[in-house]
């Protein structure tokens, strides 16, 4: 679970991260939808236990400064297992918020992909979406669109 909460919350901790001290920006573009409001709620109930920790406090301020970097997510996901060992009452609590964040479609494990808003795509255009998460390994790949003409 630890990977994958790591994944979903690693573009959101920017925005909630700084200085080792807890910082909610409403006005974020990045939480204003479904996707980053859970992401608030799971970290703001995950990090008042996490800063007590030095080490964790400091997993989480690097995975704040670099999103996207595997060793300092690694770090963040050695460090919650081990509070999540420590506390198993937030362990569960934490289970029971990701379990509903994934029926509402905006968190995905093992490999998944949540989307969350409408998806739009025309062909030869970008893909645009309200809030896309992607982790793990993903690839992406179109189809051209069928001929028009009819013979």
């Amino acid at each position: 679970m630890e990977a994958a909460l790591v994944a979903f919350l690693a573009p959101f901790l920017p925005y909630l991260v700084k200085a080792g001290e807890k910082v909610i920006d409403e006005t974020a573009g990045a939480l204003a939808g479904e996707a980053g409001k859970r992401g608030k709620a799971l970290w703001q109930k995950i990090f008042p236990k996490l800063e007590q920790s030095p080490a964790g406090a400091g997993a989480a301020e690097r995975v704040a400064a670099n999103p996207e970097d595997k060793r300092a997510q690694g770090a963040l996901e050695l460090e919650l297992e081990e509070l999540f060992r420590e506390d198993g009452a937030l362990k569960r609590e934490v289970e029971r918020m990701v379990e509903e964040a994934q029926r509402a479609g905006v968190f995905a494990s093992h490999g998944g992909l949540a989307v969350g808003g409408d998806v739009r795509a025309e062909p030869g255009s970008d893909l645009a979406a309200e809030s896309l998460l992607l982790g793990g390994e993903v690839e992406i790949h179109t189809v051209p669109p069928a001929s028009e003409e009819r013979v």
